[in-house]
């Protein structure tokens, strides 16, 4: 048998359970979204090439595919960088890589 009081949250306990909703807020826990694309855009293998894309003192980096205006993609997690906004996305056949958020219909959601 319980003790009264038994299940009431510490103060630690709810503090820990608002900081853990603000994160989930800021991060986004959108699991995996659907999206098109808006616009022609490269899918590349990790975040660094897709941030390195128009670099000019380095080799471009060779893009795994191309997606054309209106391709399905899921967008299983974003990030952000210095000057680019990161989607990780995967195709209907199964490819995934990284693509620029902004040439997707994404949008990114808080919820589960």
């Amino acid at each position: 048998m319980l003790k009264p009081g038994a299940l009431q949250a510490s103060p630690n306990l709810m503090k820990n359970l608002a900081t853990a909703c603000l994160i989930a807020a800021i991060v986004g826990c959108s699991g995996h979204a659907p999206a098109r694309a808006t616009e022609p855009t490269r899918i590349y293998q990790s975040k660094s090439e897709l941030a390195s894309e128009h670099v000019i003192d380095r080799p471009a980096p060779v893009p795994l595919m191309t997606l054309a205006r209106g391709d399905a993609v899921t967008v299983l997690n974003d990030a952000y960088g210095k000057d680019y906004w990161a989607c990780h996305v995967r195709t209907p056949n199964g490819r995934e890589g990284w693509t620029h958020c902004t040439s997707l219909d994404y949008k990114r959601s808080n919820s589960t």
